[in-house]
């Protein structure tokens, strides 16, 4: 394998199918972080140059970044329905340990929000520094870059980038998807790591499946794509999957 470079999805098992890639390549092998939300991006301004010569990318980037770097790079990416990814993401942002001073910081603005605000104001806000990670985000990702609200969506380049991907996990088929991985990397388990603090136990959020499903048609039929090509590739799916 030449290398891999992994579309991350946030709060749709990313770290956990990111951890499990890594381990297939040496420490000196993976490439640090690029950018990690809107500010990284800003302050990177297109220019990835410096991101070169690793083989093995993972992270919260997209086809502006794997343009650049890849140079044989198998790509994979994880999938999640979006209502679901919506609200695990809410619930994160509101549980996820960060010091106050550093919460403070802009890049922190969606997660003081998430705080501050119900539900219902975290998925309808016109404020674009929350709207970058809750309206489709990933097909932004997989078309231009997840950290830019782009007016068009070019969803045949995003269905085209999928088509070339080896495999992909998709968290509504966890069985299916590391039958999937362990074909085509040879990946026994996929352990669950960073699941949202509290999530399990907690009130039910409010019901906002159609607003959420409103500003995410993109990503909604991404995800049903891949669900859809997942089954056909992986009928029986039997595979165990870490606790």
């Amino acid at each position: 394998m030449t290398g891999l470079f992994l579309f991350h999805l946030p709060k749709a098992g990313g770290l956990s199918l990111r951890a499990a890639l890594q381990g297939l390549f040496e420490p000196a092998e993976r490439c640090p972080v690029i950018e990690n939300d809107t500010i990284d991006h800003i302050r990177n301004g297109g220019n990835y140059h410096f991101a070169r010569g690793y083989r093995c990318y993972a992270g919260h980037v997209g086809v502006d970044v794997f343009r650049t770097v890849a140079d044989g790079h198998a790509a994979v990416t994880n999938f999640r329905h979006p209502v679901a990814r919506i609200g695990s993401l809410y619930r994160y942002f509101r549980a996820v340990p960060i010091a106050a001073p550093e919460l403070e910081h802009p890049r922190y603005h969606a997660v003081r929000f998430a705080r501050e605000r119900s539900f219902e104001e975290f998925v309808t806000t016109d404020d674009p520094r929350v709207r970058v990670y809750t309206e489709n985000q990933h097909a932004r990702q997989l078309t231009g870059s997840p950290w830019r609200l782009d007016p068009a969506i070019d969803m045949a380049a995003a269905v085209g980038l999928i088509d070339t991907m080896p495999c992909f996990y998709v968290c509504e088929e966890p069985a299916r998807s590391l039958a999937w991985f362990g074909e085509r990397f040879g990946i026994a388990t996929i352990p669950r790591d960073n699941v949202t603090p509290g999530e399990a136990g907690q009130a039910p959020l409010p019901d906002l499946s159609e607003a959420i499903l409103a500003m995410n048609r993109c990503d909604l039929a991404l995800h049903d794509y891949a669900v859809a090509r997942l089954r056909a590739l992986q009928p029986g799916g039997a595979a165990r999957v870490a606790a």
